[in-house]
């Protein structure tokens, strides 16, 4: 099991190494050294015969040319960035106590933004009693359970980027759909039906609320898997053909916030359907949503949607993929938010979603176009991304 050692150190700079190294070793130290390595899928570690706990590596780098991105908004900017670089832990204490935890370290600029990131960040943290399949109570830092593509693994894209539609957003204030809550979710009929219901105790920040704003607000879902199962809290992008899958999603949020002396209620609803199936010896992959957010204030509606289709092309690793998507504010609000989004690219599998390269090339039409660079005007970016992980 060297070789996997050797690539770990191939791809992540000494200095950063021995960074995390520490940060894992003392993990490793509190949790209790005596136990077995396993070399699969990462570091499994076992005490005994519930206890256990399982270290993993996984990252991301961007080389992106970001049309009006430059210092004078008038010229493309060309970033090279770690877009992330994980840490994750995984395992149990005992039956039914679980646990998770991701860190994400991110260094440099993508999407047309005018400041670097350099820093680490928790991006989950969470534990899990898992009583039974059909109910199981969560608590802590994770995705926020309302639509399909916030329940995604954002691994396990067709396209480097999420539907802005979709965007986290419009979902809590993170950015990447995670929120502090607790939550039940639980799987019934052999998987087939999904349920998630929650309270979440965070900065529902829709656009125009207040930056201080500390609300809970309340999020559910529920999805039906006739074809096929999708296991676990999260979803994959693509299954590239390990099955047969079709599956439909409803999702419901609702939460107080501040936007000056008034205090409306936000509220959001979803559908989505995801399809995958084998056809004509390659695999054809399917999705679907569509949102609607209310501000609860004039003018303070935005629906949209977005449709992508992806065919793995048949005895290779190469899988094209489009995505449309299009977004509408009521009334005549300047804003950014009534836009038309094309993405198209190529993925190479080279060893599933543990080893890819992805091109994407967006373009983003606003329908009433402002003057302001990537905010209300019209632009494209071309991004390539590198992924490994294990």
């Amino acid at each position: 099991m060297r070789p996997t050692k050797n690539r770990f150190k191939k791809f992540v700079r000494p200095r950063i190494v021995s960074k995390w190294f520490l940060f894992i070793a003392t993990l490793m130290f509190l949790l209790g050294m005596p136990g077995s390595f396993l070399f699969s899928a990462g570091y499994e570690m076992r005490m005994g015969d519930e206890t256990s706990a399982k270290f993993g590596f996984k990252m991301q780098n961007w080389l992106q040319s970001a049309q009006d991105a430059s210092p004078d908004g008038a010229h493309p900017a060309a970033n090279i960035s770690v877009k992330t670089m994980r840490f994750y832990i995984a395992g149990r204490t005992n039956s039914p106590a679980q646990f998770s935890a991701n860190v994400d370290w991110q260094k440099g600029a993508w999407d047309g933004s005018a400041v670097a990131k350099d820093a680490a960040t928790v991006r989950d943290a969470q534990v899990m009693f898992d009583f039974a399949p059909e109910y199981k109570l969560m608590t802590g830092l994770f995705r926020t359970p309302f639509s399909r593509v916030a329940l995604q693994d954002s691994f396990a894209y067709v396209l480097p980027h999420s539907p802005d539609i979709g965007g986290a957003g419009y979902v809590g204030d993170t950015t990447d759909f995670r929120n502090l809550g607790w939550a039940f979710t639980g799987e019934l009929s052999s998987r087939k039906f999904k349920y998630y219901a929650g309270i979440f105790d965070a900065n529902l920040n829709p656009i125009g609320a207040v930056a201080d704003d500390a609300a809970s607000f309340y999020s559910a879902r529920i999805s039906l898997t006739p074809a096929g199962v999708e296991k676990g809290y999260a979803n994959s992008g693509a299954y590239l053909g390990g099955g047969d899958v079709f599956s439909m999603g409803a999702g419901y949020l609702s939460g107080k916030y501040k936007t000056g002396v008034l205090s409306p209620v936000y509220t959001a609803w979803t559908i989505d359907a995801f399809a995958e199936r084998r056809l004509y010896g390659g695999t054809v992959t399917g999705e679907a949503a569509y949102f609607n957010y209310d501000r609860d204030i004039p003018v303070g509606k935005t629906s949209g949607w977005y449709i992508l289709a992806a065919y793995l092309l048949p005895g290779s690793n190469i899988q094209p993929a489009l995505r449309y998507e299009k977004s509408d504010r009521e009334g005549a609000v300047v804003g950014g938010e009534d836009y038309r989004k094309m993405s198209g690219g190529v993925n190479w599998y080279l060893q599933g979603h543990d080893s890819k390269l992805q091109f994407e090339y967006a373009l983003k039409d606003y329908d009433t176009e402002g003057t302001a660079p990537r905010v209300n005007r019209d632009y494209a970016d071309i991004t390539v991304a590198f992924q490994i992980q294990f």
